[in-house]
C-alpha cells in the first residue's frame, strides 16, 4: 500500500473555501431522485444536482446514472437511514458544478486493455478506496483532480475511509492523450482486490441464511471469516461468488478441519486436481459433502 488512509466514524469539517458533495449511486439508491425533488420543493432549501450519465454515451441508462448532489445534512441522514453505508461517496472540493461534472465523467471513462469503452464505477467507495491505496502518490493526485478530500463509506467497517489529495487540489497536468486514464498494473490489482471485497461481503447473506450455526455476532466478523475461507480457496484456483458459496457449504457441512481429516482425503484430492476448473470441482465436492452430511450428521441442510 503506497498511500495512507484513515478510518474514522465521522466526517471532517469543511474548509471555508470549499464545498461538500455527495455522489449518489442510483443503482443502490433507486428512490434518490424522488427524495431530492421533494427536498428541492422545500422553502429555503437550495440544492445542486447533475446526472453524470446524462448527455453522455451512457445516456440510455441515465435513469440509474449516479447523481452529483450538493451536500446537505438532511440528505446525508436520509441516505444513512434508508441505505446505511451503501449509497455512494462524499467529497470536498473548491471546484464548480461544471468542473466537477467534467471531472467525474472523464474518470468514469477510464480504460484498460480488453475493457475499452467499459463504464468504470469510480463513484463506488470500495472501488475508489482500493484504487487509491494501490497506486502511486502522483497517480492519486491525477485520479483525485480537483477533489481535496474523499470520505468513503465502508459497509463492513461502518466507518469512513478518509483520503486526502497529496497536492491539495492542485491538479497535476495530464497530457490530452492520457485523459482516458488507462489503469496501471498496480491499479488493476487494486480493482481485483475490490472485487474480492464485494464477493466476501455478498456471501455474508449466504452464510447467515443457510448456516446460522456458523454465523458470527457481527457483519465484520462474518466478513473476516469468509475472507479467510476465500484466501484458503484461492490456492486451488480463481475465486468467484459461486465458488465461494460452494466452499462455505463444504466447510459448514464437513467442519473447519475437513482438509486434514483422514476420512475426507478423497474429497481433498479432488479439490487439488487442477485438471478440472475449480468451479466444477467445487460443484462435485458440494454434492459429496451434502451426501456425507445426510448419512453421518444430523444437521439442517438445504
Amino acid at each position: 500500500m503506497h498511500n495512507e488512509v484513515n478510518l474514522l466514524p465521522n466526517l471532517p469539517e469543511v474548509a471555508e473555501s470549499e464545498q461538500r458533495w455527495i455522489v449518489v449511486d442510483r443503482a443502490l439508491v433507486t428512490d434518490a431522485e424522488r427524495y431530492l425533488l421533494q427536498q428541492s420543493n422545500r422553502e429555503g432549501f437550495r440544492i445542486e444536482i447533475m446526472n453524470l450519465f446524462f448527455d453522455t454515451q451512457w445516456n440510455e441508462v441515465s435513469e440509474v446514472g449516479p447523481l452529483l448532489v450538493s451536500y446537505h445534512e438532511q440528505t446525508h441522514q436520509w441516505l444513512m437511514e434508508h441505505h446505511p453505508w451503501r449509497f455512494g461517496l462524499i467529497f470536498d472540493s473548491a471546484a464548480s458544478l461544471k468542473e466537477l461534472t467534467e471531472y467525474w465523467r472523464s474518470r468514469i471513462k477510464c480504460q484498460h486493455v480488453g475493457f475499452e469503452g467499459e463504464l468504470f464505477r469510480i463513484y463506488d467507495p470500495i472501488i475508489t478506496k482500493h484504487l487509491l491505496t494501490a497506486t502511486s502518490e502522483d497517480r492519486v493526485a491525477n485520479w483525485m483532480g480537483p477533489i481535496t478530500y474523499f470520505c468513503l463509506p465502508d459497509m463492513v467497517e461502518e466507518q469512513y475511509w478518509h483520503i486526502a489529495n497529496p497536492v491539495n487540489t492542485t491538479v497535476v497536468d495530464i497530457p490530452e492523450q492520457e485523459l482516458s486514464f488507462t489503469f496501471t498494473d498496480e491499479e488493476w490489482q487494486g480493482l481485483t482486490d475490490a472485487s474480492e471485497y464485494y464477493i466476501c461481503y455478498n456471501l455474508i447473506d449466504h452464510l447467515t441464511q443457510f448456516f446460522p450455526e456458523n454465523t458470527k455476532p457481527s457483519t465484520k466478523e462474518n466478513f473476516i471469516y469468509i475472507r479467510e475461507l476465500l484466501s484458503e480457496l484461492k490456492q486451488y484456483g480463481d475465486i468467484s461468488e459461486q465458488a465461494g458459496a460452494f466452499y462455505i457449504n463444504i466447510v459448514s457441512r464437513l467442519d473447519d478441519d475437513w482438509l486434514t481429516h483422514p476420512e475426507h482425503k478423497p474429497i481433498y484430492e479432488l479439490l487439488t486436481d487442477i485438471s478440472q476448473p475449480l468451479i466444477e470441482r467445487l460443484w462435485t465436492i458440494n454434492k459429496l459433502a451434502l451426501n456425507y452430511l445426510k448419512n453421518n450428521v444430523s444437521k439442517e441442510s438445504y
